[in-house]
């Protein structure tokens, strides 16, 4: 269409198909004039396109949103740009469109795709979302106190300060409540994790760690329950001096009694190892057992949520699902990442990885956590 009278420098049926497009369509010279406007454009000034043709582009977009000003300024200064979720007012109704801008030689182009139902959609859903994840965390919170008291009471019992215990059935089911109400503290405690990962509400303190000292700390922590199953349980370091190592010491040791715990579960002989290896720009920490192993197919999603490793293993085996997940977000958070290799009946290799100080890795992760933590003062 030309700016005169609206014809068609084109084939009839290129400006048919402009026109009968569902999307917003809008062309304009460097003079900003409106050149093209389509009829779905047009539909949302409630006028034809004929109307519009000739007019200021600027004047005319600037009624449903100023802001499309910087959106027109670009193009015109020969630079394609894409807006999304752009929200435009058009006679008292509000829509949002995904706008591109693109550069034609001697004019500019803007595509406006309505995507106002996906955008409430998307509130609704985040809404929903965080309704969820409120109640999630008051409901685990108020589950903390009766679960304490009852772990208490039940201790009590156990150790017969209120009572002797009459027969040996009967401290046999007390031991198997406590057994239960212990598997729903974890549960509580992991799911107030993974409800903080989530809404990012989860503090971080990256600080330099003395990774050989800390890993000596936590497997001392297990060394008296490995000799009871009669398991080795050894840690194998770096040959040189380690350099400085950016974590938080309590997510990195949260980590580690993870995956040793794990180990505990399923190796019912051999040996536990602990490997320390040193990298470029990063430490590995891998955690060797040799357990019943992994099948390759539930390997690749041992860290999902809620995934019980090796389901077939006895009941007290299992845990909450949530362990291998919260380690993976937590060392992701970090600047790290986790992986496993394993094989059935021969043990697995859970690792995690740690940047060293002043890496890349580890710069830019500590400005994602000050990010965090700038948006959600109530980190814990």
């Amino acid at each position: 269409m030309n700016v005169e009278d609206g014809s068609s420098d084109l084939p009839k049926y290129y400006e048919d198909i402009v026109d009968i497009a569902p999307i917003g369509i809008l062309t304009f010279d460097y003079e900003e004039k409106i050149l093209i406007i389509n009829q779905q454009m047009a539909y949302y000034f409630s006028k034809s396109p004929k109307e519009l043709i000739g007019k200021n582009v600027k004047v005319v977009l600037s009624e449903i949103n100023p802001e499309i000003l910087i959106l027109i300024d670009a193009v015109k200064n020969r630079r394609s740009i894409y807006e999304e979720f752009f929200g435009a007012d058009f006679s008292g109704n509000k829509y949002f469109f995904n706008v591109k801008g693109v550069v034609l030689p001697e004019q500019g182009l803007l595509i406006f795709e309505n995507v106002t139902g996906i955008k409430e959609y998307q509130d609704e859903l985040k809404s929903i979302d965080k309704a969820k994840n409120e109640f999630i965390s008051i409901a685990s919170h108020d589950l903390r106190t009766p679960i304490t008291a009852i772990r208490g009471y039940l201790d009590m019992v156990l150790k017969e300060e209120v009572g002797v215990i009459a027969t040996p059935k009967m401290k046999e089911y007390l031991e198997l409540a406590r057994t239960g109400v212990l598997r729903l503290n974890d549960l509580v405690e992991d799911i107030l994790s993974v409800s903080r990962i989530e809404q990012k509400r989860m503090k971080f303190n990256l600080i330099g760690l003395d990774l050989v000292q800390l890993v000596n700390q936590i497997v001392m922590q297990y060394s008296a329950e490995a000799q009871k199953k009669g398991l080795g349980l050894y840690i194998t370091k770096p040959t040189r001096p380690l350099l400085s190592v950016q974590g938080d010491i309590n997510r990195v040791s949260e980590i580690l009694t993870n995956f040793i715990g794990n180990a505990m579960k399923f190796t019912k002989k051999g040996d536990i190892t602990i490997k320390i290896i040193p990298r470029d720009d990063h430490v590995r920490i891998d955690c060797l057992d040799t357990g019943i192993g992994i099948s390759p197919e539930d390997q690749k999603k041992v860290f999902q949520k809620f995934i019980q490793v090796n389901a077939s293993a006895s009941s007290q085996s299992k845990g909450t699902g949530l362990g291998l997940y919260i380690s993976k977000m937590m060392t992701e958070k970090m600047g790290g990442r986790v992986g496993v290799s394993s094989s059935i009946d021969k043990g697995s290799d859970f690792f995690f990885t740690l940047p060293y100080m002043g890496s890349k890795e580890a710069i830019r992760a500590k400005e994602e956590i000050k990010k965090e933590a700038l948006a959600q003062p109530d980190q814990k």
